[in-house]
């Protein structure tokens, strides 16, 4: 691969849109379904900061953390838990900004739903009323995000109680073979499609991602089937699979390379949600 990418997300078909080429702002998620719904800091920030550490998290309600790789270029990520029937879970991103502006930063709150494949409500993202100016007013993206991100929790039923550590791609490899601590074990298949030149504005690429259930005969289930392909975006790797609590469902997240400002930088998206019981085609079906 050009780049390492490590992919943010789960089994479901929701992106999180990689910002414009150098000159433009970045651009919220882009879901197959709802368009994003974009929410401009304006109030007060809590007194509270916005996520706590992992270590903490299970109390707290922010299982897990991966703060902003500023020296590899990686946004941050939180992913913040399932509802309490294992239908719907959210994680969030947070774009660092271009390194070209002062106040380009960007937070966005993802809620999917995993019997749907679809997200349950537009995401929210928040920035800065005017990424222009040298001097950033009003509160952060992120604590914006923080006064707006425990309603929409509460209205799926989302918490950090209802959590299972991630399991992790440690060696980057495009062809993993994931271990949840129960359950079946499974197989993600990862193929690059449609990559363009790195580093080129109009380097747009997808990926075909299949996964299939080991030991098991059936035809694989196909997650990603490669046919699409996003601006700007030129690499992927599955990075993280978050099971449900019930094992009904895992969330697979991918990290996807893209073209900025300085260079490549990286970002998370979710890229399909499955249950557990329907990973494996049987011959025929």
């Amino acid at each position: 691969m050009a780049a390492m990418i490590l992919l943010s997300i789960l089994l479901t078909g929701c992106d999180s849109d990689a910002p414009t080429p150098p000159t433009a702002a970045p651009k919220p998620p882009e879901p197959q379904s709802p368009e994003p719904q974009s929410a401009e800091a304006t109030a007060t920030p809590p007194a509270e900061t916005d996520a706590p550490a992992e270590s903490s998290a299970a109390h707290a309600g922010a299982p897990f953390v991966q703060p902003v790789d500023e020296l590899g270029r990686v946004d941050g990520l939180t992913f913040w838990g399932w509802s309490a029937d294992s239908q719907h879970f959210a994680f969030q991103t947070y774009y660092p900004g271009t390194g070209g502006r002062s106040c380009d930063q960007v937070a966005t709150l993802h809620i999917v739903s995993a019997a749907t494949d679809r997200y349950a409500a537009p995401p929210i993202t928040t920035r800065y009323p005017a990424i222009e100016s040298d001097v950033c007013t009003g509160p952060s993206p992120e604590e914006a995000l923080a006064m707006l991100r425990p309603n929409a929790l509460a209205q799926w039923d989302i918490s950090g109680e209802h959590y299972i550590a991630p399991l992790h791609n440690t060696e980057g490899s495009d062809d993993w073979l994931v271990e949840p601590a129960s359950g079946p074990w499974f197989r993600l298949t990862l193929a690059q499609t449609g990559k363009g030149n790195d580093g080129d504005a109009i380097a747009n690429g997808g990926f075909r991602l299949e996964m299939h259930e080991i030991g098991h005969a059936g035809m694989p289930k196909v997650i990603e089937s490669g046919e699409r392909t996003r601006e700007g975006l030129f690499d992927y790797q599955a990075a993280m699979v978050f099971p449900a609590p019930d094992d009904s469902h895992v969330a697979i997240i991918m990290k996807m390379a893209r073209v900025d400002y300085e260079g490549d930088s990286y970002g998370f998206m979710s890229s399909g949600t499955t249950r557990i019981p329907d990973m494996v085609v049987e011959d025929g079906e």
